[in-house]
């Protein structure tokens, strides 16, 4: 596999540093709950073609995503908004999250959102105490995708 890119360990620090922070210390992250107390408001809305986004307006930042996806996804999407409102929040008023985008910042997004729900330590201990991918994804309440994905970047 080859290096990671530089961005990824400063994108792990700054997850971490949000977890402390904030306190969460269980998992899942309830990243909801998270956003919240970090003054963003959440909204769902039964999107066709999109995943989620961020808006800055007067009110303030919001998330908003779709309805129409498995929680798991949901999760995964708010904690990807979530890295934008960190990393990115002075390169722009808005942010729309669509699949499959190879954009650095949607990059950078998306690791900030497995840092967040799938961090480095806690699924390694998980791994050593041999628990299997499967089981591992419902702990972090993630995609079995989104673990075996994760796995593989921490050479698990």
């Amino acid at each position: 596999m080859p290096p990671a890119p530089r961005y990824h360990s400063v994108i792990a620090e700054t997850a971490n540093r949000l977890l402390e922070e904030f306190a969460v210390r269980r998992y899942p992250v309830n990243v909801f709950d998270l956003a919240a107390r970090m003054g963003i408001a959440i909204e769902h809305w039964p999107f066709a073609n999109l995943l989620g986004g961020l808006l800055f307006d007067e009110d303030g930042p919001c998330i908003f995503y779709s309805s129409n996806v498995p929680v798991t996804r949901a999760r995964f999407t708010v904690a990807h908004e979530l890295g934008h409102f960190v990393l990115h929040r002075r390169q722009g008023i808005y942010f729309m999250c669509q699949e499959n985008s190879k954009r650095l910042a949607e990059r950078q997004a998306n690791r900030f959102a497995a840092e967040l729900l799938m961090p480095e330590d806690k699924v390694k201990q998980a791994y050593q105490k041999g628990q299997a991918a499967a089981d591992m994804a419902v702990r972090f309440m993630v995609s079995l995708e989104a673990m075996l994905t994760r796995m593989t970047e921490l050479d698990l």
